[in-house]
């Protein structure tokens, strides 16, 4: 889903009616820079892995747990954080136009996303 408010620009990737990651204009790393200050993870790490090809949030996280970078918990909690707070900046903004792009690449395995219930989120 694409959401856009005067200046901002929020993208959330929905798979199978859960929610996987998210991301704006205003937060761009933050799923990064959590996982950077909650692990021993190193910026190189995250890096080498954006040019070997796993640029979708959902493909970069996998791979972290795979390559055991990091545990599941660890970027789940990371995945949580930057899903609530780009939900809390979509739902402050006035206005927003929201599109539905279909999309079929870099699905994330259903332990990395979350059930729209899962989070601490006021939907109201």
């Amino acid at each position: 889903m694409v959401g856009v408010a005067g200046n901002l620009e929020v993208l959330i990737s929905l798979q199978g009616g859960r929610l996987a990651w998210a991301t704006s204009n205003t937060e761009r790393r933050l799923f990064t820079r959590v996982l950077l200050e909650t692990t021993r993870l190193r910026t190189e790490v995250v890096d080498a892995l954006d040019e070997a090809g796993s640029r979708q949030r959902g493909q970069l996280a996998q791979a972290l747990v795979l390559q055991g970078h990091a545990s599941m918990a660890q970027v789940r909690t990371a995945l949580r954080v930057e899903l609530e707070t780009v939900l809390e900046v979509l739902r402050r903004a006035p206005q927003v136009h929201t599109l539905f792009v279909p999309r079929t690449t870099g699905s994330c395995p259903v332990g990395l996303t979350f059930a729209p219930g899962g989070l601490e989120f006021d939907w109201a």
